[in-house]
């Protein structure tokens, strides 16, 4: 059985607090530009915990069940999505975490890991990008929005596969601990002789319940560990950007993202104004070879 929002969660001390009520939004932000990153409680009721299960499972089909499934613009067939971007308490912490009153979708996901799944090794999602962006991952992860606010469906923590962080590493002088080597684009580390285990000194599990929010900023080093099962493990997340930061992607308005603006209800068409959509396989090398 997955875990429930009752469930005890326990927050190593780190000397500073870093678990919030959805309330506390000016320490929340603080926390996240000082640290890299916090939990917030409760910020959803289980219902929709329900939903977003549901709309998860729905995206993954039978087959994702298994072989596990990543499903890179999510909002759009996600009802649960559309009805957590009417949550003005949500929008109110974006607001908040963005500096900005005038939001627009930015990119959304959802994961499937079936038992017995390794886990991800540790990573940022804004490394040293070349220019001009050469994948689509580069073109959207370029913003200074925090790219983490994720919901994990079952609960995190190392037993679940959940999501473990690195404190203070969203800083760009950052560097790992001695013994560990960054890469040429800062994207990830490893020991010398080229080892990479997950646990290492300074990390932090993220130990939830599966309707707490996990952020984490743009650079935060992150890692997910080993999931065993029961499953599927399943999560995911909307993130947003400030409307004025306008992205000019070098595709076309996918026919999902037009279906889905045309679809959507007029409190999400007014976030989709600017939305780019995503195509995973888009590669600058293919463009060139177009043209």
């Amino acid at each position: 059985m997955p875990p429930t929002a009752s469930d005890t969660t326990c927050a190593p001390d780190l000397g500073y607090r870093y678990v919030f009520a959805a309330d506390e939004v000016e320490d929340i932000v603080a926390t996240v530009a000082g640290h890299g990153f916090a939990i917030v409680k409760e910020m959803i009721g289980m219902d929709l915990v329900e939903e977003m299960r549901r709309d998860v499972l729905a995206a993954a089909g039978s087959e994702g069940l298994v072989s596990g499934h990543l499903a890179s613009a999510f909002v759009e067939s996600a009802p649960s999505l559309w009805r957590l971007l009417a949550d003005e308490r949500y929008l109110r912490l974006y607001r908040a975490l963005l500096g900005a009153d005038e939001l627009t979708i930015h990119r959304s996901a959802a994961i499937v890991r079936p038992a017995g799944s390794d886990g991800c090794g540790w990573h940022t999602d804004m490394p040293a990008w070349t220019s001009p962006p050469t994948s689509a991952n580069a073109v959207l992860n370029s913003g200074e929005w925090p790219n983490g606010m994720w919901f994990y469906l079952n609960g995190s923590s190392p037993e679940r596969g959940g999501l473990v962080v690195i404190p203070d590493s969203h800083r760009p002088d950052w560097q790992p601990p001695s013994g560990y080597v960054l890469t040429a684009d800062r994207q990830s580390f490893h020991r010398a002789d080229g080892s990479a285990p997950i646990e290492m000194p300074g990390m932090l599990p993220m130990i939830t319940a599966p309707n707490d929010l996990i952020l984490f900023a743009a650079r935060t080093y992150h890692a997910a560990y080993p999931f065993p099962g029961p499953g599927p493990r399943l999560s995911c997340g909307v993130g947003l950007r400030p409307r004025s930061h306008r992205i000019q992607a070098p595709w076309p308005l996918p026919a999902s993202a037009c279906a889905f603006i045309a679809a959507a209800p007029e409190h999400v068409q007014r976030l989709a104004e600017g939305y780019t959509g995503i195509e995973p396989a888009w590669r600058l090398e293919d463009a060139a070879l177009a043209v």
